[in-house]
């Protein structure tokens, strides 16, 4: 029987991961930490459409929304700073297959993390048993502006000296889909069929299919 055609060709050395709607189910945490902060401030917790804004964003972007600029935003950094997220992070429900996929992947390929959040990561990673997987971390921390900026994403290809068509981007939001098109790279859109992609999947259990066709 022919091979299947990989969709993404078959030059991929690198696959790299967004963290929140890819690698873990983050809403009941990303929702109580901002919850939290607002209630610290009398104020009623995210609506639907703040709540999604916050799954695709920075915290400061986040709180910017949610507060407004100038006194009332610095208050807010401070509080959400006093709380930290750290107390969330044991909240976050990894996705049942990612332990297998980075495992399959880990012997060919470069494993990295394009991420908005900021300073939780090596968190997440520590208290979800992951470190050692990834080869690169690349936070919002880490380059002059967050996604939809393709920055993270250059760091990575630079970091390898790979071209577009070598970077395979799991990701779920229209932020992910925007950092994938500037950078030139293959984007595989995660349950999310709203978006552009190279390749669309439910679950991450489909990528160990998609890849070996190589």
């Amino acid at each position: 029987m022919e091979k299947e055609t990989n969709p993404l060709g078959n030059n991929i050395k690198a696959v790299v991961f967004d963290c929140d709607g890819v690698m873990f189910d983050s809403a009941e945490a990303n929702r109580r930490y901002y919850d939290a902060v607002l209630a610290r401030f009398g104020k009623p917790p995210m609506d639907e459409q703040d709540f999604a804004y916050a799954h695709m964003h920075t915290a400061f972007e986040t709180l910017e929304r949610l507060f407004g600029s100038g006194e009332g935003l610095k208050k807010a950094l401070q509080a959400a700073k006093d709380l930290t997220y750290f107390p969330f992070v044991r909240l976050m429900r990894m996705e049942p297959y990612l332990m297998h996929l980075l495992t399959w992947l880990k012997p060919n390929y470069h494993l990295a993390v394009a991420t908005n959040r900021t300073n939780t990561m090596d968190a997440v990673i520590s208290e979800h048993g992951l470190t050692g997987f990834f080869d690169l971390v690349v936070t919002s921390m880490d380059v002059k502006a967050p996604k939809p900026d393709p920055g993270q994403l250059y760091k990575i290809m630079e970091a390898y000296s790979l071209s577009g068509d070598q970077v395979a981007y799991l990701g779920d939001s229209v932020v992910d889909e925007q950092a994938a098109r500037t950078a030139g790279v293959k984007f595989v859109a995660v349950a999310n069929p709203n978006l552009e992609a190279d390749v669309h999947i439910k679950m991450l259990v489909e990528m160990e299919d998609i890849l070996g066709r190589q």
